[in-house]
């Protein structure tokens, strides 16, 4: 049956035949018909974009979730080129309230990872430097036994192991904390730094 003019489904220029859809209701090669898909798949490659979106969204009072903001936000200020792409991305924004929600997420973010960095900090001092002390403790007493004769054999091996092997693991456990300290810091800094650079745009 013949199609009626102007029945044919539009692209997104307004007009049908080339470059809309062809009468079996093909897409011509080289043409789009889902320009909201794309922008979507833009989204999920760039966590910058990513985030101006969710800041968008905040901005209407649609709620999003903590945890995809502060994973966004931990892949923007941990790459640099996620760092440009979002200064970039709001210096194209005419809403300059998604530059002040933005801003105000990485402070908020970076308050937090400060106070993870302080909780690493306070487990160091409560837990690695007790038990390492208490392996030192336990050593010397080992060794002062297989001085003195009260242990030998297999015991005194393990008396004096025991203590050591307990101070090889406070050792690295204090190490491991100590890196999460400073990488959650470094990133509470970055995210700062951004703000700033954000606040500073024209």
């Amino acid at each position: 049956m013949a199609r009626a003019p102007g029945s044919g489904r539009r692209s997104r220029t307004g007009a049908s035949g080339p470059g809309g859809t062809g009468a079996d209701g093909s897409t011509p090669e080289g043409t789009t018909d889902a320009p909201v898909n794309a922008a979507d798949d833009a989204m999920k490659r760039s966590p910058a974009t990513a985030l101006v979106a969710y800041a968008q969204a905040l901005s209407m009072q649609v709620p999003v979730a903590d945890a995809d903001l502060a994973l966004l936000i931990e892949a923007v200020v941990s790459d640099r080129a996620e760092r440009a792409a979002l200064l970039t991305a709001l210096g194209r924004v005419n809403d300059r309230d998604v530059r002040i929600i933005v801003a105000d997420l990485l402070r908020s973010r970076a308050a937090d990872l400060v106070e993870l960095s302080e909780e690493f900090g306070n487990r160091d001092s409560a837990w690695g430097v007790w038990t390492q002390r208490l392996g030192a403790t336990l050593f010397v007493f080992a060794l002062g036994g297989v001085i003195a004769g009260s242990i030998a054999g297999l015991g005194a091996v393990a008396a004096v192991a025991a203590p050591l092997v307990l101070v090889g693991a406070a050792s690295w456990g204090r190490l491991r904390l100590m890196r999460r300290r400073a990488r959650h810091r470094k990133r509470a800094d970055q995210a700062e730094s951004l703000a700033k650079a954000i606040g500073d745009l024209p």
